[in-house]
């Protein structure tokens, strides 16, 4: 009973933590004054996966209801697995970028995939 009350705090936590993260990441990116080179550009290509990954969510929310379809359709399926390794890609980019921008990349990218399993796991 007390490890499932931490873990859902513990998840919790992550989930507002997460967004909060990424978007810190894009303050101080942009507060960057020359984005020309290519840490740069890793960084910015890790820092947009989570919030690419997350609009792909909302592609795959409207065709499925549109459509009249659920998570086990074959096409939503494979928007979830894209959908997933989107900022798992980005992370993995953003590796090579700012390492400052570390602290926003991981934990965005971790909640943009955390958020794809809790909203679309039957």
């Amino acid at each position: 009973m007390y490890d499932s009350i931490v873990s859902y705090e513990i998840m919790m936590a992550f989930a507002v933590v997460s967004p909060l993260a990424l978007l810190w990441g894009w303050v101080k990116f942009l507060k960057i004054p020359a984005r020309k080179d290519w840490r740069s550009r890793a960084t910015l290509v890790g820092i947009s996966a989570p919030l690419l990954s997350i609009a792909l969510w909302a592609f795959a929310l409207l065709l499925a209801r549109s459509m009249g379809w659920d998570t086990s359709n074959s096409t939503i399926q494979h928007l979830i697995t894209i959908g997933v390794w989107i900022p798992v890609i980005g992370t993995a980019i953003g590796l090579a970028g700012r390492p400052l921008l570390l602290l926003a990349i991981i934990p965005g990218s971790f909640g943009a995939v955390f958020f794809w399993f809790t909203t679309t796991l039957p």
